[in-house]
């Protein structure tokens, strides 16, 4: 038996080097020194054989291991970037559909999908930046509960406990001058009053020029709380006041 054979065979082949398809140029082990074909004769030069096999190992392992730490650095970059962030919401509730159409007019002024509240997500509302909600006045003279919609439960119910400390709100309302002249849009002072009581900014008061109604509880000053539409007399007034009052509301905060 040769004096060193086990030395050799205690040490398996893949162990002495690594493969040179995983191992850069800079780790590799020079052409000019392969480690079987080496003649040696005393225990000093396989030992020093030894290190620089294992050298080389650890090398490549290093390298590895850092290229994959970079990777999962930069999967994770691509991730952070790729959330969604939560801007706006636009709610609504309809009986008739009116405020639905009207929901649609701003839905297309801002890109925003229209969500009755009924459907809407507590957790969604709490993350959004700001709010454009909006609400037909159908209990008229009521001093709560007056649109008939989902928005009567939520109001007094989930909305109580919300903290809005922060965030800013634009109304919208649909009323009918002619048919209920006394209590034209009420609701949207009903929105505006539950909002403030959690914290919420209203930005978005809209001039009453323009409008042929008797009273309304959505009036503060010169202007609705709001913006008012009325479908069943002014029709064709509804897409450019959605589309003005879009641009109004931008410029107050509400982030679209």
């Amino acid at each position: 038996m040769a004096p060193y054979a086990n030395t050799y065979s205690a040490v398996a082949p893949e162990m002495m080097y690594a493969s040179p398809e995983y191992v850069p140029a800079q780790y590799a082990y020079p052409e000019a020194y392969p480690v079987y074909e080496q003649e040696t004769s005393g225990n000093s030069s396989n030992v020093a054989m030894l290190a620089v096999a294992g050298a080389v190992v650890g090398g490549a392992i290093g390298y590895m291991t850092k290229q994959s730490g970079k990777a999962a650095q930069k999967r994770a970059g691509v991730a952070r970037a790729g959330s969604p962030e939560m801007k706006a919401m636009l709610l609504y509730s309809t009986t008739t559909g009116n405020t639905e159409t009207a929901a649609g007019y701003i839905a297309d002024a801002t890109g925003l999908e229209a969500v009755d509240i009924g459907d809407a997500s507590v957790d969604d509302i709490k993350a959004a930046d700001s709010l454009i909600i909006g609400a037909p006045t159908w209990h008229t003279g009521a001093d709560s509960e007056r649109s008939g919609t989902a928005w009567d439960e939520f109001l007094y119910g989930d909305l109580t406990g919300i903290d809005l400390k922060g965030k800013k709100v634009a109304i919208f309302g649909m009323g009918d001058q002619a048919g209920y002249a006394d209590n034209y849009c009420d609701a949207m002072d009903e929105l505006a009053t539950c909002f403030e009581k959690q914290g919420a900014t209203i930005v978005g008061a809209w001039s009453t020029d323009g409008y042929d109604h008797e009273e309304s509880k959505s009036v503060r000053g010169d202007n609705f709380v709001g913006c008012a539409f009325d479908e069943d007399n002014q029709p064709d007034e509804s897409e450019d006041r959605a589309k003005k009052w879009v641009d109004q509301i931008k410029g107050e905060g509400i982030a679209i």
